[in-house]
């Protein structure tokens, strides 16, 4: 195996998690504001990060679910690219750090901390849903 393959299916997998995000991003902000005027500047809200954590959560688990009773094995490149680049790209942490950091500098302690226990509770039903509906 090359490296050089692992490499391409890391790019390659991130920037189709990557355009996927920015396009849940931009389409929630469209369906609950109808008003883009900005959008790009804040990066999305509290709401789109949550969605795309799920989705990433989910894919995620019904991936790996998929694999572990399988006996077809995916080649090492495969599995990076749906992995570590799509479903990598795809979920943000670092958005979700800023949604709760702002909430607090806000005031809003008590909505940042749920939005917090809402990424860690419904990311991990939706991994474990994913995994089950696979596996």
């Amino acid at each position: 195996m090359n490296d050089w393959s692992i490499w391409l299916a890391i790019g390659s997998g991130g920037a189709i998690g990557a355009l996927l995000r920015g396009l849940i991003f931009r389409g929630v902000e469209k369906a609950s504001s109808g008003d883009l005027d900005g959008f790009w500047a804040k990066q999305g809200s509290a709401r789109s990060t949550l969605i795309v954590n799920i989705l990433g959560s989910l894919f995620l688990g019904v991936l790996l679910g998929s694999q572990a009773g399988s006996t077809v094995e995916w080649s090492a490149p495969t599995r990076i690219f749906w992995t570590t680049g799509v479903c990598g790209a795809l979920t943000t942490f670092g958005t979700l750090c800023v949604d709760v950091v702002g909430f607090a500098r806000a005031g809003q302690r008590i909505r940042g901390g749920g939005v917090l226990a809402a990424h860690l509770i419904l990311g991990i039903s939706a991994f474990l849903l994913g995994s089950a509906v696979a596996g």
